[in-house]
């Protein structure tokens, strides 16, 4: 409601979004005449505009930026232990300043609220990186088979054409000379031939080592790309959070459960039909 009563789209111009560290509002597009673009009848008046635009100035709170990936990191990972529901990153704010908890969509008022999502997140990537951080980062590719497939027929075409001028009476066997020539050249192809892995001659998907590990694929894409990976995987983690007598926030424990192809499902799958057609 706030964006809407600040869109000057009100006063019957044109305008385009315009975001600016993760607020969204809406800017005037100047005509050729670097006049605004007048497109409908405004629904308040110059004096009108100014006047709401100061009341909601005067009432107005300073939001924190948001966030492209979100307020939440791992969400759909993390998972609260007693109701099986997601854990989020919820903000509050008062006169001491703003506060953000970790809690539970399942349970009353988020269960208990942990104050340091940033721990628990750090936990976490510890946790996985101790699993699999060393696992290289494989990208699943698909390969066609059509040039294996054009070596192994030019190569069954020109072995049987030795093969028949070698047979008796045929053109290599009239001098020693070129009857060693054919039989050295023959031999050599053969052994090309057996040398072609038949599976290369098949359109398929093959396995491509990036040369990099998970732990080094994490460093380069935070925690919104090990996040990505996760979920991928199908990894997910069991939050636990154990109140502590005289204490506000909680201990919180965390369990990862791993499926047993966690390292298949890791692999980037990269969708190549989309990238041709």
């Amino acid at each position: 409601m706030i964006r809407r009563l600040r869109n000057p789209a009100l006063l019957g111009y044109r305008v385009e979004e315009d975001k600016q560290g993760g607020i969204r509002r809406s800017k005037i597009i100047p005509g050729n005449d670097a006049k605004p673009i007048k497109i409908a009848d405004p629904t308040f008046s110059e004096e009108e505009w100014d006047a709401l635009q100061a009341k909601l100035d005067s009432r107005g709170k300073d939001q924190p930026h948001r966030q492209p990936s979100g307020a939440t990191k791992f969400l759909g990972v993390m998972k609260c232990v007693d109701c099986a529901t997601n854990t989020i990153v919820h903000h509050t704010r008062n006169k001491h300043g703003d506060y953000a908890y970790l809690r539970c969509q399942g349970r009353k008022s988020g269960g208990l609220g942990f104050p340091d999502p940033g721990a628990v997140y750090e936990a976490l990537v510890q946790q996985v990186l101790s699993v699999l951080g060393d696992s290289p980062v494989e990208t699943r590719e698909y390969a066609r088979g059509e040039e294996n497939r054009k070596e192994v027929k030019r190569l069954e075409e020109a072995i049987a054409y030795y093969m028949k001028g070698l047979e008796p009476g045929g053109r290599y066997t009239r001098t020693r000379f070129t009857q060693e020539q054919a039989e050295s050249t023959l031999t050599q192809m053969i052994a090309e031939l057996e040398a072609v892995d038949p599976e290369s001659t098949k359109d398929r998907w093959v396995y491509v080592k990036g040369g990099g590990t998970f732990r080094q694929h994490r460093e380069e894409g935070g925690m919104d790309a090990m996040a990505q990976d996760l979920m991928r995987a199908g990894i997910t983690c069991e939050v636990t959070r154990i109140k502590v007598p005289k204490k506000r926030a909680p201990k919180v424990h965390l369990k990862l459960k791993i499926p047993k192809d966690v390292r298949q499902r890791l692999i980037v799958k990269n969708d190549d039909f989309a990238e041709v057609f």
